[in-house]
């Protein structure tokens, strides 16, 4: 699982610059050419992964008006929850990542949006990752780190007589998006002050080739919009398809 295409447009853009580029640096040639010889055009070079992967991650016009993007930024917790998920489950994740890429984050009043992007070594490496969502073990493990970390986050906000009163983690159905995909709710009850809050998190997984792509949806009080969280999920994976995964 993450920590959160022909070819899609924005490499469709780089193509694009490159062979214009390409086609410019060859005219002082073509014009010494003379009748009967054959000049090469030059390869034109392929997008790397992490173009790629930029290709397919949730972008602004991907959303309705009022959502606001910011680049993202590294949660320096991420290494050492993985860390402990291994140590506690017996499992690794994300063994054989290639290239690992975040979109913009985005947000709107209480709710939140973000998309990543791995490739992998190879499509088993892929079919592996995806396959500690259907392990109970791993579930487990994760809705126990997620409890820890969120009673730690209480209390270093300062947050007196705050309780995590329960953190639940199931996986619920989706539709079927490229190679294969998943989904799971993460639900977090908290109480203060004489107030109870209620967090809700799914994270959607879709795998294509060597490729893994991630949407997280969060919102406070109720679960994200399921409509447009479909239409953001959709966008991604078809862009996830159109890539080929190779």
């Amino acid at each position: 699982m993450g920590r959160r295409h022909a070819k899609g447009a924005a490499i469709a853009a780089l193509l694009v610059v490159l062979a214009t580029a390409c086609s410019g640096s060859s005219t002082p040639n073509a014009t010494k050419s003379t009748v009967g010889q054959f000049v090469s055009p030059s390869p034109t070079p392929k997008p790397s992964e992490d173009d790629r992967a930029r290709a397919i991650v949730l972008s602004d016009a991907d959303f309705p008006t009022g959502w606001q993007g910011t680049p993202h930024s590294d949660d320096p917790t991420e290494k050492e929850f993985e860390r402990r998920l291994k140590a506690c489950s017996g499992t690794a994740v994300n063994v054989g990542s290639t290239t690992d890429v975040f979109g913009d984050d985005f947000d709107m009043s209480q709710a939140s949006v973000g998309s990543e992007v791995q490739f992998y070594r190879s499509a088993a490496l892929v079919r592996a990752d995806m396959a500690t969502i259907n392990n109970s073990r791993v579930l487990t493990c994760v809705r126990n780190l997620l409890t820890e970390q969120l009673k730690a986050e209480l209390a270093k906000q300062g947050a007196q007589g705050a309780t995590v009163r329960s953190v639940s983690l199931a996986r619920f159905a989706i539709p079927r998006y490229a190679d294969g995909s998943a989904a799971l709710r993460l639900t977090a009850t908290v109480s203060g002050a004489g107030r109870t809050f209620r967090f809700y998190q799914d994270v959607l997984v879709a795998r294509k080739g060597r490729i893994e792509a991630t949407a997280s949806f969060f919102d406070l009080g109720g679960v994200f919009p399921s409509a447009l969280e479909r239409s953001l999920f959709a966008k991604l994976a078809a862009r996830l398809v159109a890539d080929g995964g190779a």
